[in-house]
Parts: C-alpha cells; structure tokens; sequence
C-alpha cells in the first residue's frame, strides 16, 4: 500500500518521492521511461535566485530554497551512496544591449542587499574575440 504515487521520475518527482519518504510516507514512483531519462527536454530543477527588484515572499522562499539546496543533495547523496551530480555553478547570461547592461549593473547593489553573502548578481565584461 502506497501513501502517494508520483508520476515523473524526472528530478522534481524524484526531490518530491524523496522528501515524502523521508517524512514517512509510503511512496511509489511511476514514469514508463524510468529514471532521469529527459523528458523534460530542458534544464529542469535550475534553481536560480529572482532578480532583486520588487523583493517579494515568493522571491524570499526561492532563494531559501536555492540556499538549502546544497545540504539537501548532500543528504540525497549519504543516504543512496550516489552522487546526485548538484553543483552550484552560477548562471551566465547575456547581455543585449546598453539599457539591459544599465540594468544589470543596478542589480548588483540590491542583490548585495538582499542575499548578503548568499549568492552574487555579477556583471563582468567579456573579451571580444579576434
């Protein structure tokens, strides 16, 4: 007997059997193409903090949840013997033109602010290539 059924063994449904189980929970897991096998067809389970203007809870709970998610995968990782491949590698994206570096640039003093020493809003300037 099961107390939830996930359907999508996808990296959400994965995290969510997961955290169901390690609540107690009976849990079953149901994809036809297993495990981790793409059907998202994107980059799903990036977590990425919101951009700093018009701070809200919704953006508060994300960069929670973005903080937390190191001990999370850490735990993934002690309790299956495998590594669930987290990495905290930053986001690059770029910049279209001069009102989106000016932009940019104003985030990066807000996002000081409000994320401390947590996570960095980083405008860098990149080399033209010859």
């Amino acid at each position: 007997m099961v107390d939830i059924t996930i359907r999508g063994a996808g990296i959400f449904g994965l995290s969510i059997a997961w955290a169901c189980a390690c609540r107690g929970a009976a849990v079953r897991v149901v994809d036809p193409h297993g495990p981790m096998a793409g059907a998202s067809g994107g980059l799903v389970g990036a977590l990425a903090p919101h951009v700093p203007e018009n701070w809200n809870p919704k953006k508060a709970f994300q960069l929670d949840s973005l903080l937390a998610a190191g001990r999370y995968w850490s735990d993934v990782a002690d309790a299956s013997g495998h590594d669930p491949g987290y990495v905290r590698s930053g986001r690059l994206q770029p910049i279209a033109d001069a009102a989106a570096l000016e932009l940019a640039r104003a985030r990066e003093d807000t996002a000081k602010e409000l994320w401390q020493d947590n996570a960095r809003w980083t405008v860098t300037d990149t080399p033209t290539s010859k």
